[in-house]
């Protein structure tokens, strides 16, 4: 399952053939659009277009871990692009978890799903505190999924996930003048 291939394809059938074209297609719209990006070009057509591809490859495969996995990435990569630029990264941050819920139920134990609900979780919580809204909800989002990590067989993802959260939260705490100390000692131990 890993490829994305499902269990009824055969390497020959017609239908597998457009669901990898379309999901490597997808991949590369998708890498192109965060090239694009770090030069400081508008991705936003890439972006666009990648997503309508993993879309069509769902459709073809609803079990495809690449294909979610893929879709969540560019929601996430397009809702930052879209708070860094003072346009709203919310429908694009709630379309990737609800991606991410997909891809949950298909790879639950794997450290890459929690991993990339806890980076949502950190840019929705970025954009949400720049905005002067609460975002103490996403960093506690942000921590237990990082914690879930720790279930996955790479433990040092889960470190490295912890702290930067609990950093991360301790800044947001310290800006508006609560005590951050809990959540440094925790970004400390993780780091350890």
């Amino acid at each position: 399952m890993g490829s994305g291939c499902s269990p009824g394809y055969r390497p020959h059938d017609s239908g597998e053939l457009e669901f990898q074209h379309l999901l490597g297609r997808a991949n590369l719209r998708r890498s192109r659009g965060v090239d694009r990006a770090n030069r400081g070009e508008d991705p936003t057509t890439d972006y666009q277009a990648a997503e309508e591809d993993y879309t069509e490859a769902l459709r073809l495969n609803k079990e495809s871990i690449p294909a979610w996995h893929g879709r969540a990435m560019l929601r996430i990569m397009r809702g930052e692009y879209r708070s860094a630029r003072d346009q709203d990264p919310l429908p694009d941050f709630a379309a990737a978890e609800r991606d991410l819920d997909e891809l949950e139920k298909l790879a639950a134990r794997q450290d890459y799903v929690w991993t990339w609900r806890s980076i949502l979780s950190l840019f929705r919580e970025s954009y949400l505190a720049s905005r002067g809204k609460n975002a103490m909800p996403d960093f506690d989002r942000a921590i237990r999924s990082a914690e879930e990590i720790f279930k996955a067989p790479n433990t040092e993802v889960a470190h490295k996930r912890r702290a930067i959260s609990s950093l991360t939260r301790g800044r947001y705490r310290m800006d508006r003048g609560d005590d951050p100390g809990a959540d440094f000692s925790r970004a400390d131990s993780s780091a350890e």
